[in-house]
């Protein structure tokens, strides 16, 4: 079998000898980042937001891993019987090489979806699920074009990743192009792109404010947004402006530089027609919720961060929210 139709919230699947490959971003998108650094190519060929997902009567089932690259060190793999949480199979930092094995709650048939790590190059090999059905798509789609936060940089539980939380929660298929180092950058577009979301999530910004100045931001927040919504005209918009970060309390000229940056990106949100969603709202100005000097969340603050977006999203759909801006430094 080629099981090329239980992977889902990716392009393409390509099969090596290492096994499954699972690909979020275009030919082309790949030959433009590849030149950039293994860096870059690690983070893009990473399975952010993609999962196995069918439904079958086998007892028990299980797959094989291979992780080739690491940009942060968690393995875990997180399982859902009829969409309800039920076991995350965490392995030690740095695992290359595992099997995955579950057996499901339920006697009669149900439905398995398995997240795969946010961060790794991962490979899946040996599916052992029983005759299977594939499991039913959502009819509506979700992109997300984001830096390593949107990709889940620290965030262990790829499951509760808040791109992949919104676009389950709103009965979403998933296509997240978010990759470590992400900025504003029109070329990394590919208008070909074989994906016709409802609902497009920019959340860049934070990469932005250490290489360019405000006015450099506006200008390449205004030809990405622009060339994203030539493609997709009629797809409702949303731009997540940076999160809070440790330097903002502790350094006055780096706060300046955060405010310039984000009336520069909320300039060209809405001179395109977009929503603006301000990231210094989605989670609390606390180490608690971060990495330690990190502008990364930890699982909390993508908690915290997922929840605020959904909230936030119902919001709009109502009325713009008040307290959108309330905790604006």
């Amino acid at each position: 079998m080629d099981y090329n139709d239980i992977f889902l919230n990716c392009l393409n699947v390509e099969e090596s000898k290492l096994g499954f490959l699972e690909k979020r971003f275009t030919e082309r998108q790949i030959q433009y980042y590849s030149p950039l650094n293994k860096a870059v190519m690690d983070r893009i060929l990473s399975t952010s937001g993609v999962c196995m997902s069918f439904i079958t009567k086998s007892r028990e089932i299980s797959f094989d891993f291979a992780v080739e690259s690491f940009p942060r060190p968690f393995v875990c793999f997180d399982i859902w019987e009829n969409d309800a949480y039920t076991l995350p199979a965490r392995f030690d930092d740095y695992t290359r090489n595992g099997t995955v094995s579950y057996l499901r709650r339920r006697k009669e048939e149900s439905k398995i979806t398995v997240y795969l790590p946010c961060t790794c190059e991962t490979y899946i090999s040996d599916i052992n699920i029983g005759a299977y059905k594939p499991a039913v798509k959502h009819e509506k789609k979700l992109l997300v074009i984001g830096d390593s936060i949107a990709q889940g940089m620290n965030g262990i539980y790829p499951s509760f990743n808040p791109m992949t939380v919104l676009a389950n929660h709103f009965s979403n298929n998933l296509l997240n192009q978010s990759y470590g180092g992400g900025y504003f950058n029109a070329d990394g577009f590919d208008e070909d792109l074989d994906y016709e979301p409802d609902l497009i999530v920019f959340a860049l910004g934070t990469n932005d404010m250490d290489l360019f100045p405000a006015g450099q931001i506006y200008s390449n927040a205004d030809l990405h947004i622009k060339k994203v919504r030539r493609r997709y005209p009629a797809a409702k918009t949303i731009i997540i402006t940076p999160l809070w970060r440790y330097e903002l309390d502790s350094d006055p000229s780096y706060f300046n530089i955060y405010k310039d940056a984000v009336s520069a990106i909320e300039k060209a949100s809405l001179e395109n027609g977009c929503i603006t969603v301000y990231g210094s709202a989605l989670i609390a100005h606390s180490e608690t919720f971060f990495g330690p000097g990190d502008v990364h969340p930890n699982d909390l603050g993508f908690a915290q961060y997922a929840l605020n977006l959904v909230k936030t999203l119902y919001a709009f759909g109502k009325s713009k929210p008040d307290y959108a801006k309330t905790m604006y430094p």
